[in-house]
């Protein structure tokens, strides 16, 4: 290598100005080119149809009647609860049936259960213990 190759930069080519000056030309004439034809392959807007701006302001007028004036289908009524007296005989039931199970599963494995789970699907609210020496 001659000195003089060694002061131009590494990606300096061998061309003369002239055809580095033609070849950025046609680099920005090809990219205007693909640009043009992307555009014209392009779809073009869809119109909006006659039918919205009319649904639209119907709708609008439509939620500001149930704003101001709402109709009774939709106003939510809140749920009652259920008295205490139906909620004390639920529990009962539901205190016979797991006993029901724990009963069901001595009878089958000659053993009390360990826990609710297995003697079956326990209840919610309805806690289990084994007491004493017989298991």
């Amino acid at each position: 290598m001659s000195p003089r190759d060694y002061s131009k930069p590494y990606h300096a080519g061998k061309k003369t100005p002239s055809e580095e000056a033609t070849d950025a030309v046609s680099a920005v004439l090809s990219h205007a080119a693909e640009r043009t034809e992307a555009q014209r392959k392009k779809r073009p807007r869809r119109r909006q149809g006659r039918w919205a701006l009319p649904l639209g302001i119907n709708l609008g007028v439509f939620a500001v009647y149930l704003l101001m004036a709402p109709p009774e289908w939709v106003i939510m009524k809140p749920i009652i609860a259920a008295p205490i007296e139906e909620q004390v005989d639920d529990m009962r039931l539901a205190m016979y049936m797991q006993a029901m199970r724990v009963d069901a599963y001595r009878a089958q494995n000659g053993v009390l259960p360990e826990s609710l789970e297995d003697a079956g699907s326990s209840v919610p609210g309805v806690e289990y213990f084994v007491l004493g020496a017989n298991r």
